[in-house]
């Protein structure tokens, strides 16, 4: 206790590091996918509570009240400040994604869809078919760049991809389907020669070649439902419940039998004969 006492006071007399206290919209939108998938595998609630707090923290301080769909990059001291990069949009899609296929609360779900589309609109390259890594209204930039190499995190393209290949499912808006086929097509020969610098590219290649499952739940148990099967880990699955008829999405519409559970397996909206088991579902799913 003496020693370190001493070394208390030593070290006061130096000058303390730089505390870099701001909160990043990009990694906390990555902490909020890992906390749903945490809860995923270990069923402990506290996951899932964390992941709750932090997409409504963000969606209450980071966005722009003047602008629809557009964000800020940082918040500290109760002021968010710079404009938002291609990877915050594309990371907090994801984890709007990801909340959604846990709790089913289309609020996160629509939001997706609408920074989808502003990124879309404003970060979209036509000529390349990829996006650009910062918005067309930025100012304050000499190059508008395009990052595509997969490092510590996925790429703000490759995370969008993901994003479109799921969104263009679960609305049905052609839009996303063919900006996604269009990046994938892209950068088929690269991933195919240089598959370390691509590894979120070269996961967005197997699904789509894989085929993705699409998974809609529709009956007054619905929820429950699904929240077993949420236990499992089902690669290239899109996710969807309702209790009630709804007819917004088209994995869901026309699907709902009054007092009756579903499970039904679809690929292009084609679908398999449902179940009303989770077990006979789950012998599908392995078919």
């Amino acid at each position: 206790d003496r020693s370190r006492q001493l070394l208390m006071q030593r070290r006061e007399e130096r000058i303390r590091p730089g505390l870099d206290d701001k909160i990043l919209l990009n990694w906390n939108a990555l902490q909020c996918s890992a906390y749903v998938h945490a809860w995923q595998a270990s069923e402990n609630q506290a996951y899932l509570e964390a992941a709750l707090r932090n997409i409504d923290f963000l969606l209450e301080n980071f966005e722009k009240p003047e602008k629809t769909g557009a964000f800020w990059h940082t918040w500290k001291d109760g002021k968010a400040r710079y404009e938002a990069f291609l990877d915050d949009y594309a990371f907090l899609i994801r984890a709007l994604i990801d909340v959604y296929e846990v709790t089913f609360k289309e609020p996160y779900l629509n939001k997706a869809l609408e920074l989808s589309r502003f990124v879309m609109q404003e970060f979209w390259d036509e000529a390349a078919g990829m996006f650009f890594f910062t918005a067309a209204g930025q100012q304050d930039i000499i190059l508008r760049k395009k990052d595509l190499y997969d490092s510590a995190m996925p790429s703000g393209n490759a995370a969008m991809l993901i994003n479109l290949q799921k969104l263009g499912l679960i609305s049905g808006e052609e839009v996303f389907s063919k900006a996604s086929a269009r990046m994938l097509a892209g950068m088929k020969d690269a991933v195919e020669r240089y598959p370390g610098s691509f590894a979120a590219w070269a996961k967005a290649m197997l699904f789509e070649s894989m085929g993705w499952k699409e998974i809609a739940i529709v009956g007054p148990n619905a929820f429950e439902r699904a929240a077993e099967l949420n236990k499992r880990y089902i690669p290239a699955r899109i996710l969807m419940a309702s209790d009630r008829e709804n007819n917004d999405f088209p994995l869901l519409a026309h699907r709902f039998t009054e007092g009756k559970d579903y499970y039904f397996l679809c690929e292009h909206y084609s679908c398999r004969r449902p179940a009303t088991d989770l077990a006979s579902f789950l012998r599908m799913l392995e078919a």
